[in-house]
């Protein structure tokens, strides 16, 4: 079967991704506010609200399949939506470099369709999940 046997996140580990996000949204905003303390006053838009991709695309969804939602999600379609927002976070924060360093790269064009592409691809997975009716594999006893 297509995902079976891989692992499911089910609502006792969305606590902890939770917290995972949360630290990483943190991080983000730090990074933010210390590379513009440094900057000499060159402000970027990308920079400072960098922090802002993992807060709404991982903090909202999983405080939403937390407390909402009555299935398992397959642990392949988060996999892929974790790494679109993290290509999307450092796309921003790669963005912001280059507009606090005074240049520009056409390389910044490839952050945001590469996240995009990824998490399209993941709530493809999810709708494929619900419509085949993924359960939760149970282990046979030894």
């Amino acid at each position: 079967m297509f995902i079976s046997d891989v692992e499911k996140i089910t609502k006792k580990k969305l606590p902890r991704r939770l917290e995972i996000y949360s630290v990483c949204a943190l991080f983000f905003l730090a990074l933010g506010f210390i590379y513009e303390h440094f900057s000499h006053g060159v402000m970027s838009f990308y920079m400072a609200f960098a922090f802002a991709i993992p807060f709404l695309a991982w903090i909202i969804p999983c405080v939403f399949l937390f407390r909402i939602l009555p299935f398992t999600v397959p642990y392949m379609s988060l996999a892929a939506y974790d790494a679109g927002v993290v290509t999307l976070t450092l796309g921003a924060v790669f963005k912001g470099v280059l507009e606090i360093y005074g240049t520009t790269s056409h390389l910044s064009v490839v952050f945001p369709c590469a996240g995009g592409a990824l998490l399209i691809f993941s709530a493809v997975l999810i709708a494929v999940g619900r419509k085949r009716g993924f359960k939760a594999v149970k282990k046979k006893a030894a």
